[in-house]
Order: C-alpha cells, then structure tokens, then sequence
C-alpha cells in the first residue's frame, strides 16, 4: 500500500494498531525532490554504529546507518542552497558526543542553525533569506533534553509544542 509519493504504509494488527503508518525506508532525496523539508529520524547505537530503527534496533528492524541518510541530506542541501531542512532526533544514542560525531561524519554540521539563534521567549525565528544567507539550513532537535547542554542540540520541547488528539473507532 502506498499512501504518498513513495511512501509505504503499514498497518500493524498484531500490536492491535488499526491506523496505518507511513514510514520511508529508502533514499530521502526523492522525497525531498517531492517537496519534504522535515524528518523524523529514530537513532539507536547498533553493530558499533548509529543507526535508523523504529524502536529496539536488531538484525531484523534497522534501516540503515544514520550516515547514509545525512549524507543525502548534505547532498540535497548543497544542491539546493535556498533550502531548509528540519530534522527531529528520536534520540537513543548514548555514545558520548554520538550525534556530533554524527553530524560532522557526514558533513553537515557546519550548516546547522546553531542552538545560540534559537528564539527564546517567544521571540520571532529568523527570515528564511536570513538563514540561507547565513548558510544555517539545517535545523535539528533532538528528544534528548541532556543533549542541549551535552552537544548543542536544541531539546525539541523548549522549541515546539504539540497537538493532543485521540482517535475514535466507530463500532462496525
């Protein structure tokens, strides 16, 4: 089942969820071909690496290496030097300094928005000609809140917030 572009769709009845998920699982610079500007990566130390996985990371559930992925983020954004991309960390990566290594590996740590310009108090984010003039296009947080201090990585719930939703299921 495919629900957009590329993405497939799961429905996972054994764990008694109904809703269907969509999850990417190949190259990310289709997507982004395809106009996706933010993405949801779980990280988790595996095989000495830092890897994609959707929870507990084994043979059978890793995606591929985190590497993989940012490279191709370092790819699309130096095609595209107008272009932001958001990355939110689902972060389980215990390594000390895991992410920056990380991010340095592959080669986009010097375009990320660094934690000092993030808007506190309520203030205003910078203009996108701002930041592309600056060359800061990648904005990262991580679930992490020990990483902000840690690694200079924006703790996600300092910057963002939520919307609470709960799903009915009629009855058949």
């Amino acid at each position: 089942m495919t629900c957009d572009l590329g993405l497939p769709c799961e429905t996972c009845f054994a764990a008694s969820s109904f809703w269907p998920r969509c999850v990417r699982s190949g190259p990310v610079i289709p997507t982004s071909q395809n106009g996706v500007r933010g993405l949801m990566l779980d990280m988790h130390e595996f095989d000495d690496d830092i890897w994609l996985c959707h929870g507990k990371c084994d043979v059978a559930t890793a995606f591929q290496p985190a590497l993989m992925v940012l490279k191709e983020v370092q790819i699309f954004l130096h095609e595209n030097p107008s272009e932001i991309i958001t990355i939110m960390i689902e972060d389980h990566v215990e390594s000390p300094k895991g992410l920056t290594k990380l991010f340095d590996a592959a080669g986009i740590r010097n375009l990320s928005f660094p934690l000092s310009r993030m808007p506190k108090d309520g203030r205003d984010w910078p203009t996108v000609y701002d930041m592309v003039q600056k060359n800061q296009r990648l904005v990262v947080f991580t679930s992490n809140d020990d990483k902000q201090a840690s690694e200079g990585i924006a703790y996600q719930w300092n910057y963002m917030v939520e919307n609470q939703c709960k799903y009915f299921i009629a009855p058949l």
